[in-house]
Formats: structure tokens, sequence, C-alpha cells
């Protein structure tokens, strides 16, 4: 991730509560669609 997309996470984590599971969760849930999202865009290159 990019530093502004960790800061703008830092930012929204302080002004909502959110436990450290729950964002990985939601970290990794996303992570698997772009990994295979990037990885389809290489193969069509």
């Amino acid at each position: 991730m990019s530093r502004l997309s960790w800061a703008s996470a830092g930012k929204f984590c302080s002004t909502h509560p959110v436990r450290v599971d729950d964002a990985t969760r939601l970290a990794d849930s996303w992570r698997q669609p772009v990994m295979a999202l990037g990885s389809l865009m290489a193969e069509l290159k």
C-alpha cells in the first residue's frame, strides 16, 4: 500500500475504532481479488 493509503487508513481507524483483526480481515478480503485482477491484466498484455 502507498503511504497515502496508510495515512488515510490510520485517520479512519483513529476516528472509527476498528479492531486490528477486523482491519486485517478487510485487507485480506480486498487483497485476493486485487491480486487476481493483477495477474489477469498481466496475462492480457
